[in-house]
């Protein structure tokens, strides 16, 4: 049996997480173009500073991949992909990293996973 560390209990926790959200975005996807959404959100003042608020978001884990991530190819990818994946990529990269890690600090800081 593996062992259950409070790291992998949160890998997990972070592996039901991603799965609802792409189980959302397929839902979506059935709806209407992601295109036409956005649009229609950033038309309004709110909806505006909500897509601003996801892009700032964007910046921030693309900038903590590229600074705990030592494959620096691997980081590049994750970083361009996330503005065209969404926060699918940090939450399956962070998800990685959390089962991997002995510590806390093995997960969120620039320290070997080992």
């Amino acid at each position: 049996m593996i062992p259950m560390s409070p790291q992998r209990i949160f890998a997990f926790l972070v592996l039901v997480i991603t799965t609802a959200f792409i189980a959302m975005i397929g839902w979506a996807s059935t709806t209407g173009s992601v295109i036409e959404g956005f649009a229609r959100v950033a038309d309004e003042p709110w909806g505006f500073v909500g897509l601003v608020d996801l892009y700032l978001g964007f910046i921030i884990a693309g900038g903590w991949i590229l600074a705990v991530e030592k494959r620096r190819g691997a980081a590049l990818a994750m970083v361009v992909a996330i503005p065209l994946l969404g926060n699918v990529v940090p939450l399956g990269y962070l998800a990685w990293r959390s089962w991997r890690a002995k510590t806390w600090r093995g997960v969120f800081l620039n320290a070997s996973c080992d």
